[in-house]
């Protein structure tokens, strides 16, 4: 059996490209690759893309996708864009799909030369995921679409609409006294992601360590990347939370409380005080804003935690493939999207909420709130 290529983030060499603390944000930045030319979603980090080219070096079979072009002077390393979609399963589907790229302003057509940029002269991109097509550098990549956006992460198709119908409830209480109850279907928050764009968000979350010491992670630091509504504005338009001021408790689906936030307020930060914490201990700002989610890993979030449950997805096309090659132990292409619909995706942020640890926890369906 062959070992995968591992990724140790802060230290030295990743396919040739030095990575450390200045470059763990690009680390994260992640490509959204979706469309109908696909069969599924599928979501890529930096540190994915690297660690499939470390592999694609080593594989006679994957050589090919691993590409160099000049340009302004500098030597673009990265992987050829077409080659890369054909291994996220774009050639099981349809070949003639249009491939747009989608930044964070505009939207572009992609060219049949266009490389996904890894280095420049050896040097990440310090803008998150950079594209190079038609000659032209594309900064800044949220999404590659192949066709049109069929919105898989959503629960909009069979059997993932049988969780059409289950609710998430907010409850405020004022003075002791339940004040207004809230409740959201599935589908309903869904819809409000769809009208209220501005307001999804997508990150790395996971459980590693305790709320003290990085030291006691044992074997349970990972992290997975979530996307949802932001919980601020949830409390806003939705229950009509005016005043941050007071706590809240989380409730699973056993009716059990998981979790409490002593200071609501928390959910109003800036972006930029919120942090993700990696498996190696590294602290990232910016990266976690909490959210009410319901996809995990670029799939819909599924009402169980059986992992042979219609609907469960357990990794992607190139994960796969990988494995096929005799790759058992590699990370990227992890998809598992059990434990929902719904997950409270809590970020870091000191003096209000977790430490050393990022929390994330499924079969969220309940936010009380008690105002002060």
């Amino acid at each position: 059996m062959k070992k995968a290529v591992s990724i140790v983030l802060g230290l030295v060499l990743i396919a040739g490209i030095s990575a450390n603390a200045q470059d763990l944000t690009t680390m994260y930045s992640t490509v959204k690759v979706t469309g109908s030319g696909l069969e599924m979603e599928q979501i890529y980090s930096m540190a994915n893309l690297l660690e499939l080219a470390e592999i694609a070096s080593e594989e006679a079979e994957l050589k090919e996708l691993c590409i160099t072009k000049s340009y302004e002077g500098k030597e673009i390393s990265g992987l050829d864009m077409k080659k890369f979609l054909s291994l996220c399963g774009a050639e099981a589907v349809d070949e003639d799909e249009d491939v747009s790229i989608l930044t964070g302003e505009k939207t572009v057509s992609a060219g049949d030369d266009a490389v996904i940029v890894l280095s420049a002269d050896g040097v990440m991109p310090e803008d998150g995921i950079e594209i190079l097509s038609d000659e032209t550098m594309i900064c800044d990549v949220r999404e590659i679409l192949m066709g049109d956006d069929l919105h898989y992460e959503m629960h909009n198709r069979a059997p993932h609409d049988e969780s059409a119908e289950i609710t998430f409830s907010f409850n405020l209480y004022k003075d002791g006294q339940l004040d207004i109850t809230k409740t959201l279907t599935t589908t309903e928050l869904e819809t409000l992601a769809l009208e209220h764009p501005e307001a999804v968000y997508g990150s790395w979350y996971g459980i590693i360590g305790n709320e003290e010491d990085i030291e006691s992670m044992g074997t349970g630091g990972y992290l997975d990347y979530y996307e949802g509504l932001r919980f601020d504005f949830l409390l806003k338009e939705v229950l009509g939370l005016e005043n941050f001021d007071g706590r809240a408790e989380l409730f699973g689906r056993d009716g059990e409380v998981f979790s409490t936030i002593e200071d609501i307020s928390y959910f109003e930060k800036d972006a930029g005080a919120y942090y993700m914490c990696t498996s190696d201990g590294d602290v990232i700002f910016g990266k976690a804003i909490p959210i009410l989610a319901y996809a995990k890993n670029g799939s819909p979030l599924l009402p169980d935690h059986e992992h042979e449950s219609e609907g469960y997805v357990r990794s992607t096309p190139i994960r796969d493939y990988l494995k096929d090659l005799g790759m058992e132990e590699i990370k990227l292409g992890v998809v598992k999207n059990h434990s929902g619909p719904f997950v409270a995706a809590l970020g870091d942020c000191d003096g209000y909420y977790g430490g050393y640890q990022m929390e994330t926890s499924g079969d969220c369906v309940q936010m009380d709130i008690y105002l002060n």
